[in-house]
């Protein structure tokens, strides 16, 4: 990833929680990880990437609780 494409994006982030809340955008990144899970092991048959993925939601979820009132 180039610099200033992730300086953009770090931005963009920056921006959502400052609007929203790092607990609301971790719980969006959550949401994205269960549905990509969904997507690959329906499209792709790929069990263990999308354990992977449903992993990774879990553990976003319970950092995003951890972190409620920022």
């Amino acid at each position: 990833m180039k610099i200033i494409e992730k300086d953009k994006i770090q931005d963009h982030i920056e921006s959502l929680i400052d609007k929203h809340s790092l607990n609301y955008v971790l719980n969006c990144v959550a949401q994205i990880c269960f549905e990509k899970a969904d997507h690959v092991q329906s499209t792709w048959g790929d069990k263990p990437l999308a354990n992977q993925f449903e992993k990774t939601a879990v553990s976003i979820e319970r950092i995003a609780d951890k972190n409620e009132n920022l």
